[in-house]
């Protein structure tokens, strides 16, 4: 057992190394563009949710005059949207990708956040059956663009780092994407009272917009690399059954039932699937 002096330093030892780790797993993070751009889009995304869920029930009751069952449904619709339509747009970008789904989402967003102040601009301040049919296009266009990018975007963070190190990752994306809520709450409602709604909403859609640029621009997904890789595998794998196929039906090569011939092609075929991986 070593003396209580050295028992100390390699503890300290052991304890800076692990600092040390730390800060360059953080780094490396800090200086992935992919996953940066990742983490701001969630902190966008969520941005325009603290605007939502704050300025729905004063925008629609107070401002336009609605009852208390037309606001409620109104506000109601958005989540109904966005729950229902992720269930199943996870899988989805499982199978066709992240980037398209994070896109077309974010751009949904951002199209429904201008089209909240069309019914104003069209027909005034008091609500009515145009306002709430418009309001709800708006709402599905809302839910349905916040359930593209909701788990795409948890999905591809969760892409762009080793299993090793995925809390870690996870973990500063929640946190960065979270205070999308505070901030979208706190800019918001300052905005609202010195310019009004309408000019709000147009913010959180020109927000949106900067998000959809940098998922454009700054997030190259890993799972479409692994995606062409798993397509070329799977296109060798089926050319070296072919091959097989037809060595077993030439009429020039006698096959032995105990050890099956291997062709040229075929092991040609294996060195490349070799190389690939």
């Amino acid at each position: 057992q070593a003396p209580p002096s050295e028992a100390s330093t390699v503890v300290s030892l052991l304890l800076q190394r692990e600092n040390e780790s730390f800060f360059v797993l953080f780094t490396s993070l800090l200086l992935n563009p992919s996953y940066m751009s990742l983490c701001l889009s969630g902190l966008i995304l969520n941005f325009k949710d603290g605007f939502a869920w704050g300025s729905f029930p004063v925008f629609f009751k107070q401002v336009h005059g609605l009852s208390d069952s037309a606001t409620d449904m109104l506000i109601a619709l958005y989540p109904l949207c966005w729950g229902f339509a992720q269930a199943f747009t996870g899988a989805l970008s499982d199978r066709y990708g992240r980037k398209i789904f994070l896109a077309s989402g974010t751009a949904s967003c951002a199209f429904a956040m201008a089209l909240f102040t069309i019914p104003k601009a069209l027909w005034g301040d008091a609500g009515d059956f145009r306002h709430i049919h418009l309001w709800v296009v708006a709402d599905i266009f809302l839910g349905l663009g916040t359930a593209l990018v909701y788990p795409a975007l948890q999905a591809a963070a969760a892409d762009e780092v080793d299993p090793m190190n995925r809390g870690l990752a996870l973990g500063f994306y929640r946190f960065l994407r979270d205070m999308g809520y505070v901030f979208g709450a706190l800019v918001c409602g300052g905005l609202e009272d010195r310019v009004g709604f309408e000019k709000t909403f147009l913010v959180n859609s020109l927000v949106l917009a900067l998000a959809l640029w940098l998922l454009l621009f700054f997030y190259q997904p890993k799972s479409e690399e692994d995606a062409a890789l798993s397509i070329w595998l799977a296109t060798l794998f089926t050319a070296f059954h072919q091959v097989d196929e037809i060595g077993e039906y030439t009429e020039e090569e006698e096959v032995d039932v105990q050890s099956p011939p291997q062709s040229p092609n075929r092991r040609v075929l294996v060195s490349h699937c070799s190389d690939a991986w």
